[in-house]
């Protein structure tokens, strides 16, 4: 029922794009599923998670901080470039402290790592910023024990953090990415998609993971990818169906 002009915020006055709120100062610990510690699902435009202790969580996607969710609907495309999916714009997260969450995985995740012990940002979390916050000591089962931008989202942003010690370990699947991973979402096949049963089959290709990502003067130190590769950094599947609609 949103239509992004300025009549949303007179319908619609908790609309978050135009009443912007916050999770600031808090502790969140001992939580045990969805998106562990903290979670915003979708729409959640500018929210700011500032100066916040998040520590001994667990999730199935994520074990602290979960931002949008993993399964989204295929995107926009015009001409040959895909759109931004904008379901959780401009969220800002700084001077959090996020230690010692694990991502356990669930069906979803269990056999598709893809979940990060630290913080996740999914699909649709179009200029973010995440910045000056502490990431230490968290565990996944998936890929990308720290922090994890899964999926297609343009303009990211992570910057000034320091990434310590984090572990993605799994005794039957390898997993990448002990300290940051930037993975795309594989889909199911197109076969498979357009199915009037629905049905498993081999992934299709990833539609990336979206332009203008930014990481720069990160610390990241310590981390282990147990059974996989890119102890610090992991870049997996970052181009996808945009190169095949441009051979």
């Amino acid at each position: 029922v949103l239509t992004a002009s300025s009549a949303d915020c007179t319908n619609y006055p908790s609309n978050f794009l135009c009443s912007p709120s916050r999770i600031d100062g808090m502790s969140f610990t001992n939580s045990s599923q969805g998106g562990g510690g903290i979670m915003l699902h979708g729409w959640d435009h500018y929210v700011e998670i500032a100066n916040n202790r998040i520590y001994g969580n667990a999730g199935t996607l994520s074990g602290g901080i979960t931002v949008g969710q993993p399964e989204t609907a295929d995107g926009t495309i015009a001409g040959t470039v895909e759109q931004s999916f904008g379901y959780n714009v401009g969220v800002h997260l700084h001077h959090n402290s996020v230690t010692q969450n694990t991502s356990y995985g669930d069906e979803l995740n269990s056999t598709t790592p893809m979940a990060a012990g630290g913080v996740t940002l999914c699909t649709g979390a179009d200029n973010y910023l995440f910045n000056y916050n502490w990431i230490c000591g968290n565990l996944s089962a998936g890929d990308g024990a720290g922090v994890v931008q899964y999926g297609f989202s343009s303009n990211g942003n992570i910057s000034n953090n320091s990434i310590l010690f984090n572990q993605s370990t799994n005794p039957t699947i390898p997993t990448h990415g002990g300290g940051i991973a930037v993975l795309g979402a594989a889909p199911d096949g197109t076969n498979c998609e357009n199915a009037a049963v629905d049905q498993d089959c081999a992934p299709d290709l990833s539609e990336g993971t979206g332009p203008g990502l930014v990481i720069d003067s990160n610390l990241i130190q310590g981390n282990t990818a147990e059974s996989g590769s890119g102890g610090g950094l992991r870049l997996q599947q970052i181009n996808g169906t945009e190169v095949a609609r441009n051979p």
